[in-house]
């Protein structure tokens, strides 16, 4: 933490401290606490110093005349000011003499002080974009449990006591089918940034994909220059120091930042590996985890602990125009989109710089069909009936770029949960956000005469969510994304254009593939209305921008629905087919124990208590109506006519 002339620095603090803020609101909304009043938050002053359309012109150009640093200095204080301290908090900060004169880096209690910075996306010239964290912050902790393939199942909240479902009828719990997660270690070019992927190398029977194979000369060669060899984390380092040491065990080694060399020269820009779980290894981690929540709902210790999905935000890989690429760069950071406009996304999962089978620009469940034996129409069919039951509302967050010419990475995708979880359950939801002028629309407009579907981005965040939620991570969240970044087609509206008509082309190519194929016939009413507008623009007469069209997208009439009831019946159907196929499998296993004599009592006993408690489930299943079963999945007419 710098100064440039401490003692002038704190007199500017002083007259800061003394301003008069009970003027800062246009209409004032209540008494003013002083800045470092202990019941005032350091977030709330952070708050005071960023400019608002809520504030008068007066405080407004006010604050713009603070030097950054100053500002910055002042959080610091507020950070670690205690009540005792009074008017005196200048003699708890001080800076060393250099050569006579006094220095810049500011200590407390004569510790030096550090700040610490997050980089989110790069400059022109591929370096990182950093800013400062707040002095209190500390990064939540993220645990990734699921990869590509994923089970879930969506049951009505009132079945399950002790969830917080936060106003969801119903809730959607998921579970990994696998053991391990297929990681791409991009950050691991970079010796010692990526702990994970360096930690994992070293472990036995580790797989690796699009690395280059070490040899012992050159890990020799790694370990001898010392200054880069340093730059590597602790495990590694000690990994390929034994690997070039040994004479026998493999003849190979693997470093994340030694990628495979291609056939043209250039190197591999997609390494893998497969990590094992982090929720089935860490066995510490998970029982703290488990536990807290226990102690926070205070539940009995027999008492399972249940974790729902609280929401729901997909990845977006954006890019630029390049050779025989088509742009996809209209998306700002973080976008909402309602249900209509998120499937189209979602039937699409639309790509530029990953080509699949199915053309370039169509990625996703298209090329998951080897994992997948069910119609896509079916997967479509299953996640909007989700959707429909649980009331969760799909966001929409960047990777890649920002624009045009505003490379992120993936630094947007770690950032956005650490600013979701910072957040209430109420700030969470689009209307809120939508209504406080968080949450922008997507308007069409007209570039050299045609017209730009930009409404098909649904809504984007503005620079008053990035001020206010931003801010309870960064000390100048003002800062974080300028104009051009949270509207792309400031940066170039030709481009802008262009990506847009590759979404819509992309859309309906999308479209087209469920109507060649006949799986059209398979989609829930809902669904088969917004493949029609998709391929054919509309359907029935109805437009996407229809009340009529986007009333069938409605969570609080699914209940109420024919096709949903048709897939209560379904499901209620296959479950007396399954347990009257046990039935005659227990019975024929009972009746061929009751031949072998009386040596096989207690196992006919056993197979009899089975039978009685198969009939009690099938009687149960043929007397039910579905009610039962309302606010769950059902089952797809399609798969199970």
């Amino acid at each position: 933490v710098l100064v440039e002339d401490l003692q002038g620095d704190f007199k500017q603090l002083e007259a800061i401290l003394q301003h008069d803020l009970s003027r800062r609101y246009r209409h004032p909304e209540k008494e003013e606490l002083p800045l470092l009043d202990p019941r005032r938050s350091l977030g709330s002053v952070i708050k005071v110093f960023h400019p608002h359309k809520d504030y008068t012109e007066e405080h407004n150009h006010w604050i713009a005349t603070i030097p950054p640093y100053i500002k910055d200095l002042l959080f610091v204080l507020k950070a670690y000011y205690r009540p005792s301290w009074g008017q005196d908090w200048p003699q708890c900060f001080s800076v060393d003499w250099i050569n006579g004169h006094l220095g810049y880096v500011l200590k407390y209690s004569g510790t030096k002080l550090i700040a610490r910075y997050l980089r989110v996306g790069f400059t022109d010239l591929h370096t990182g974009r950093l800013f400062t964290l707040r002095q209190d912050f500390y990064p939540a902790c993220k645990w990734q449990m699921e990869d590509d393939i994923t089970a879930s199942v969506i049951v009505p909240s009132e079945k399950i006591s002790d969830l917080n479902a936060e106003g969801h009828p119903s809730v959607k719990f998921v579970s990994n089918c696998e053991y391990r997660l297929y990681q791409r270690p991009d950050e691991a070019v970079i010796p010692g940034c990526d702990h994970k992927a360096e930690y994992a190398m070293t472990l036995p029977e580790t797989f690796t994909c699009n690395l280059h194979p070490i040899t012992r000369e050159e890990a020799k060669k790694m370990v001898s220059d010392s200054i880069a060899f340093a730059r590597y984390t602790e495990p590694m380092q000690q990994f390929l120091r034994e690997f070039a040491q040994s004479t026998t065990g493999p003849r190979f080694a693997a470093c994340p930042s030694v990628r495979r060399r291609m056939p043209n020269g250039t190197f591999s820009t997609n390494p893998r590996y497969l990590e094992d779980r982090e929720d089935l290894t860490s066995s510490r981690k998970a029982y703290l985890l488990r536990t807290s929540t226990r102690l926070a709902r205070q539940l009995p210790k027999d008492q399972p602990v249940h974790y729902s999905a609280q929401a729901i935000i997909s990845g977006r890989r954006n890019n630029p125009p390049e050779e025989n690429i088509a742009p996809l760069s209209v998306h700002n950071p973080l976008h909402y989109l309602e249900l209509p406009e998120l499937f189209m996304e979602y039937a699409s999962n639309m790509t530029g710089k990953s080509p699949s089978t199915t053309g370039s620009g169509l990625e996703g469940v298209m090329t998951k069909r080897p994992f997948n034996g069910l119609s896509t129409i079916t997967d479509l069919n299953n996640a909007l009936t989700s959707f429909l039951l649980t009331g969760y509302q799909g966001f929409i967050s960047s990777a890649g770029f920002l624009g045009p010419h505003h490379p992120i990475g993936h630094d947007v995708t770690y950032l956005i949960p650490e600013i979701w979880c910072r957040m209430s359950a109420e700030e969470r939801d689009a209307s809120f956000l939508i209504e406080h002028d968080y949450l922008e629309p997507c308007c069409d407009f007209t570039h050299e005469g045609q017209c730009v579907e930009a409404s098909r981005l649904g809504y984007r965040i503005t620079d008053s969510f990035i001020k206010t939620f931003g801010g309870r991570i960064f000390s100048s969240p003002e800062t974080l994304f300028p104009e051009e970044m949270l509207r792309p087609e400031l940066q170039d509206r030709d481009i802008f254009s262009k990506s847009m008509a590759n979404i819509v082309d992309a859309h309906r190519r999308a479209a087209e593939i469920f109507f060649n194929d006949g799986s059209i016939e398979g989609a829930c009413p809902p669904l088969r209305a917004l493949l029609d507008i998709m391929a054919f623009g509309e359907s029935n007469g109805l437009r996407r921008s229809s009340p009529e069209f986007r009333r069938m997208f409605d969570p609080s009439t699914i209940r109420s629905q024919e096709w949903y009831g048709a897939r209560l019946e379904a499901f209620r159907q296959q479950q007396i087919h399954h347990w009257e196929r046990c039935y005659c499998e227990v019975k024929t296993w009972c009746d061929q124990l009751c031949s072998e004599g009386n040596n096989a009592d207690v196992m006919v006993f056993s197979a009899s208590q089975r039978l009685d408690a198969i009939g009690e489930q099938l009687q149960r299943l043929q007397f039910q109506d579905t009610t039962y079963f309302c606010g769950c999945l059902g089952l797809d007419p399609y798969v199970c006519p």
